[in-house]
């Protein structure tokens, strides 16, 4: 992570792909535009909208 400008996360749970986040590194200058897209699935929106809270964004 950190050396490129994107990185995807894969999320896998009993090895099957559950979500996929995607980070753009360059895209806000406060780092609340990090996370550039993520899969519309339940448990990836809590994750995402958890981790935004938790950083304040």
């Amino acid at each position: 992570m950190f050396r490129t400008d994107m990185d995807k996360l894969t999320l896998n749970v009993e090895e099957r792909r559950a979500g996929i986040i995607t980070l753009t590194y360059s895209s806000g200058r406060d780092g609340a535009d990090v996370i550039s897209d993520h899969s519309d699935v339940p448990h990836i929106n809590r994750l995402v909208r958890n981790t935004m809270e938790q950083f304040g964004f």
